[in-house]
């Protein structure tokens, strides 16, 4: 079903600033109510009040649960830069730069109430 509702619903716009002519992926998510460990709004404050290592242990499991998400690496590649680890910032950072590239989008599907 959720693949038809986007074929259905598909929008060229999707592409912004990709080539109509090239092929990308797409990552499907299915999750049964909220299983992330932190929201991204937890995370900023955790940054924010240097807590960079509860943040980390976050991001890491949401790496994990989500490996396709840009957001988690972008986040936790901003703490390693903030610390100073400049190979694993690096890695992070071009890590997201790649799936920019090769991911249309991540679709999520929530089922709440289960």
């Amino acid at each position: 079903q959720v693949m038809r509702l986007v074929k259905e619903n598909w929008n060229p716009e999707w592409l912004e600033d990709k080539s109509p002519d090239s092929k990308y992926l797409m990552s499907f998510q299915f999750l049964v109510t909220n299983q992330d460990p932190a929201t991204a709004l937890q995370l900023e404050r955790m940054i924010e009040k240097e807590n960079f290592e509860k943040a980390l242990n976050h991001l890491d499991q949401l790496i994990q649960l989500h490996p396709y998400q840009r957001m988690w690496l972008d986040l936790r590649s901003k703490i390693y830069y903030q610390l100073g680890e400049t190979i694993k910032f690096q890695t992070d950072y071009i890590k997201s730069r790649s799936l920019k590239n090769e991911f249309l989008g991540v679709i999520e599907v929530t089922a709440f109430g289960l």
